[in-house]
């Protein structure tokens, strides 16, 4: 990024979104294929790079590429714990009227050394059990207590089985992202039925909440799908309503694409994927993806005492770069190339200051 007197049009360029979306919908599809790369500039005598084909060797020309693969091998399937941040704004839209009354005190997630806090191989420890429970336990009270008449209304004139059964059937799908099974519906309804025995109707539907927000089904994103035909791994509706949702929105699905999972058929998953990037929530799911990919909020805790005025811009740095990418990807919808050659910027007042630049309009937008 460079500082100049005014923005050059952009160029129209190819959404990268629908690549995005086939990688994510594809789940666990095919694995990789094994071929082989010879005839390279230099080489001499038999090739065989890849292990996967034979080639003849030579000394220059263009490469003889072959790839030896009578069928795609069938990925791998996965759980993916969802990390704080999802977990967090699950609840929140589950609950929304609620949000602010409960503590949660899960742990960060772990940030690989790629950069992310979402790492596939990511699994339950002993401090991250703890805080889950205590997080359940918060807002179950919260729901059951002084929110009760709002979120289970049936409690104040029929506190039996069948309100809760009500419950469980509609807040059990939303927390699973999915119906519950029969087995899973028969086994919280007993877990109730046992607490009700020892306790009161209160107590049994905060207990069989706890249950459902601890259970995997609630903190595991399911990518396992089935096999078909073709041999690739095919997610489930249910399956690609979350994947859509957690990737582009950074929280569950809402009801009504749970309702369009329920019928089998997502419709338009481009149009559903690009309204879920145009919420604030999307906004910030594409934000955190910058910032972990280039980790450029590193910025705010380097030092550097021969220059001056830089620690009190450095913060201003990273709200730059935000507006920026948000300025080149999402509102001109530009490419990997625009965002490499854009000759603008989106500094504050400050940091245009701090780099000789002619004052903004404002703040971080628009850019200069």
């Amino acid at each position: 990024m460079s500082g100049g007197a005014g923005r050059e049009p952009r160029r129209a360029s190819r959404s990268p979104l629908p690549f995005l979306l086939s990688a994510v919908l594809a789940g666990a599809g095919a694995g990789a294929c094994q071929g082989a790369i010879t005839g390279l500039p230099g080489e001499t005598g038999t090739g065989n790079r890849g292990g996967g084909g034979n080639g003849s060797g030579g000394t220059g020309g263009s490469p003889d590429l072959t790839v030896a693969c009578s069928q795609a091998q069938l990925g791998t399937p996965a759980l993916r714990l969802m990390t704080r941040g999802e977990i967090v704004n699950t609840l929140n839209d589950i609950f929304p009227s609620i949000a602010g009354q409960w503590t949660s005190t899960l742990p960060a997630s772990t940030v690989s050394a790629y950069g992310f806090d979402n790492d596939g191989s990511t699994t339950v420890g002993k401090q991250f059990a703890g805080a889950l429970m205590d997080t359940a336990q918060s807002l179950a009270t919260v729901v059951t207590g002084s929110a009760a008449s709002t979120l289970v209304p049936c409690a104040a004139s029929s506190p039996n089985r069948a309100c809760a059964e009500q419950f469980l059937n509609q807040y059990g799908k939303r927390l699973f992202r999915r119906p519950l099974t029969t087995a899973e519906h028969d086994r919280y309804l007993g877990f109730f039925d046992a607490s009700l025995a020892k306790s009161n109707f209160t107590s049994a539907l905060k207990w069989m909440l706890i249950g459902l927000i601890q259970s995997p089904n609630a903190v595991y994103r399911s990518e396992i799908g089935a096999v078909g035909s073709d041999h690739l791994r095919h997610l489930t509706p249910y399956e690609q309503a979350s994947a859509l949702s957690y990737t582009f929105g950074g929280s569950t699905p809402s009801p009504e694409l749970l309702a369009k999972a329920d019928s089998g058929d997502l419709g338009d998953v481009v149009a559903i994927a690009r309204g879920l990037q145009a919420t604030p929530a999307g906004q910030d799911v594409f934000k955190r993806f910058f910032q972990g990919y280039l980790g450029y909020t590193a910025v705010s805790s380097i030092q550097k005492p021969n220059v001056p005025n830089f620690s009190a811009v450095s913060g201003d740095m990273i709200r730059e770069t935000d507006a920026f990418i948000a300025d080149v990807l999402i509102s001109h919808r530009g490419g990997l190339k625009e965002l490499l050659t854009s000759p603008s910027t989106n500094p504050s007042a400050a940091l245009a200051s701090f780099y000789g630049f002619p004052a903004p309009a404002g703040d971080f937008a628009p850019p200069i």
